[in-house]
């Protein structure tokens, strides 16, 4: 078994990450918040797909995983926004269309946590001066939380841009 951490902005950056790891011969079993555990296979043998649970109930996530399984597709981990399958053959969960907007969706999301993440970081730096000094770990806080936030949007901002782009030139 290996663990290895790895942060990867968008669902396809994990999925590209997966592709590379199982080249080297390492099948990932599991993934929280950015540290992936492997274990040993044959270089190549699995496809990694990810797929959307956002705004999904319990039962359409069973469905989904039920779905798959038919295809010979096996779900390997999740976390509460993104659910990790595999197979030994290629597989697509989704049309380009639907990551696209899988995509902008999420950009507008982290658009407005990073927003968010500004406001607080000002409203903790007033604190800071108006108060006590002892608030300056707010505005350093939210400024982190505003970075990672911020690296997000900009992933799947040009995430969803490059799927559009590629699904009006006739790309599947």
């Amino acid at each position: 078994m290996k663990r290895v951490f790895c942060y990867c902005a968008t669902h396809k950056e994990a999925e590209s990450y997966l592709k590379e790891m199982c080249a080297q011969g390492w099948a990932a079993t599991g993934v929280f918040e950015g540290l992936w555990t492997f274990e040993p296979c044959k270089p190549g043998e699995f496809t990694y797909r990810c797929a959307s649970l956002r705004g999904k109930t319990v039962e359409q996530i069973e469905d989904m995983k039920e779905t798959l399984a038919e295809r010979e597709v096996e779900f390997v981990s999740r976390s509460p926004w993104w659910a990790l399958y595999r197979s030994r053959k290629p597989f697509r969960i989704y049309r380009r269309t639907a990551d696209a907007r899988i995509s902008r969706d999420n950009s507008q999301l982290y658009l407005v946590c990073l927003l968010a993440a500004v406001l607080a970081a000002l409203a903790g730096l007033w604190l800071s001066v108006a108060v006590t000094p002892w608030f300056l770990f707010l505005p350093v806080a939210a400024l982190c939380a505003a970075a990672a936030f911020g690296y997000r949007y900009l992933g799947y901002r040009f995430l969803a841009e490059r799927l559009e782009e590629e699904e009006k030139n006739g790309r599947t």
